[in-house]
């Protein structure tokens, strides 16, 4: 899983190469900049980990139970360096992953106690979970246990892709697409933003290309 997140936020750091451009004023077109130099320089990204996180709870908990966790609009920003000698910077600032980890963990926490209720609802035969806890002298941690669900485990999953950084490597495009770590990329470039799709063969990438598409600006 790490080395797949690495080659997600890699993909934003290569170097895009779009179709070159040309202006005319007259008769006379204006030079035309080689894609490897446009893209050269500093990319800002937000990384939605929504569907990411929704789709790993999904596959976690099933339909019934992923409800009650919702990670619509959660999200990491990153910094991308793209260099002339055709390497790569990547790097998260500690307030971004320190925001990241608090969000998730406050999520995870929030709304276990609903998530037992309905988890267990059979054996709380109408009880509520907090009367069924006192009675029994049962943690909540124990149930979560007992019911499959490691959270401590499954925050430690939602993390993996603040793990791969600060990452580095190399890029290069060709045929105007971009190439990195054996992914190959669709991409649009413009003079302030970047945007990659996801790769046409998602062979090893598990749920990350709901990561896809990734939009940098500077």
């Amino acid at each position: 899983m790490k080395k797949i997140i690495c080659i997600l936020l890699v993909l934003c750091l290569w170097g895009c190469s779009a179709p070159t451009v040309q202006e005319t004023t007259g008769t006379t077109a204006a030079p035309t900049i080689p894609v490897a130099e446009r893209i050269l320089g500093v990319w800002n990204v937000s990384i939605d980990c929504s569907d990411f996180c929704n789709g790993y709870i999904l596959d976690y908990m099933g339909q019934e139970l992923a409800v009650y966790f919702d990670f619509t609009g959660i999200a990491v920003d990153g910094i991308f360096t793209l260099l002339e000698d055709g390497t790569f910077t990547m790097t998260i600032s500690q307030e971004a992953v320190d925001a990241y980890t608090q969000e998730i963990d406050r999520i995870m926490h929030s709304n276990h106690h609903d998530y037992l209720e309905q988890a267990i609802r059979e054996e709380l035969n109408g009880r509520t979970l907090d009367a069924y806890l006192e009675e029994t002298g049962l943690t909540m941690d124990y149930l979560l246990l007992a019911a499959g669900i490691n959270l401590p485990l499954m925050i430690q999953d939602l993390l993996d892709p603040l793990r791969t950084v600060p990452c580095s490597g190399t890029y290069y495009v060709q045929d105007d697409l971009l190439h990195i770590a054996g992914t190959v990329c669709d991409f649009t470039l413009t003079e302030t933003t970047l945007r990659i799709e996801a790769p046409a063969d998602t062979t090893g990438l598990a749920s990350f290309p709901a990561l896809f598409p990734l939009d940098f600006t500077r």
